[in-house]
């Protein structure tokens, strides 16, 4: 009797043996370090993102593998903040500091960070990948004249833009030039669409 209770507590005491083939599994692939398996949207814009700054990175799912290729994992690590500069500026998946400026194509752009990943790039070099909601320029686009509604938007440094929900885009981190203060509009207020906001860059030198 002594002998069936001391295999009891010693069958009780022991981890399952599934339990114990999922830790072997996560230890021999490493999905702590790798992080999530991202989406397929969110993997294009990781390959976009690499091959516009000129990185050649091969598809995983493009079989055989292109020799002397780099290939793109489809797991990544997602942060709540990073540093974008030295000095300081951090930036936050949410707000306040969730919409910046950045620059492409020699043109300033603005967006609102939806997520933000760290994933690896050729030669296993870590990347880190803003994911933004682009936000269209809707005004004011040139100077206007005096008395009205874009002039006065233009002299207090006033950016109106509208939120893209299809549109997204993901950059580097020095692809941010500056943080920029935001609220939504009323929908009332010059007949202005839903979701639409009033921008003001940080960086007060930035063009419209």
């Amino acid at each position: 009797m002594k002998n069936a209770r001391e295999s009891q507590m010693l069958v009780a005491g022991q981890p399952k043996l599934s339990s114990i083939v999922d830790t072997a599994k996560n230890k021999q692939w490493g999905i702590g370090k790798r992080g999530i398996e991202v989406s397929e949207k969110i993997y294009r814009l990781m390959l976009q993102l690499l091959k516009r700054n000129g990185e050649n990175m091969g598809d995983f799912k493009e079989i055989p593998h292109p020799k002397g290729t780099w290939t793109l994992s489809c797991h990544a690590q997602t942060v709540c903040t990073i540093k974008v500069k030295q000095d300081g500026d951090n930036i936050l998946v949410k707000a306040p500091n969730n919409v910046v400026v950045y620059k492409q194509n020699n043109t300033f752009q603005y967006g609102m960070i939806k997520n933000i990943y760290n994933f690896y790039g050729p030669n296993h070099q870590p990347v880190t990948g803003i994911l933004l909601q682009i936000i269209t320029n809707l005004y004011p686009r040139t100077r206007y004249l005096p008395g009205t509604i874009g002039n006065l938007l233009h002299l207090f440094g006033i950016v109106v833009g509208s939120i893209k929900e299809s549109q997204q885009i993901m950059i580097l981190a020095t692809d941010v030039v500056s943080l920029a203060a935001y609220c939504y509009s009323n929908n009332k207020l010059f007949s202005l669409a839903p979701k639409t906001l009033f921008l003001s860059p940080q960086n007060r030198s930035i063009p419209f």
